[in-house]
């Protein structure tokens, strides 16, 4: 299973994301913590 797969987002928006073209929305950022099994307070620590 792909990364995108397991956080239900399109393949072709991750890489935006990675390069601040996009802007996720909260569920979005959720879903990626989950993925990496992190605590979403870590995760956003520092945006």
């Amino acid at each position: 299973m792909t990364f995108s797969f397991r956080a239900d987002i399109d393949r072709t928006y991750i890489p935006q994301i990675e390069r601040g073209v996009g802007n996720p929305s909260l569920r979005a950022l959720l879903r990626l913590a989950g993925v990496l099994q992190m605590k979403f307070a870590k995760f956003v620590e520092g945006m």
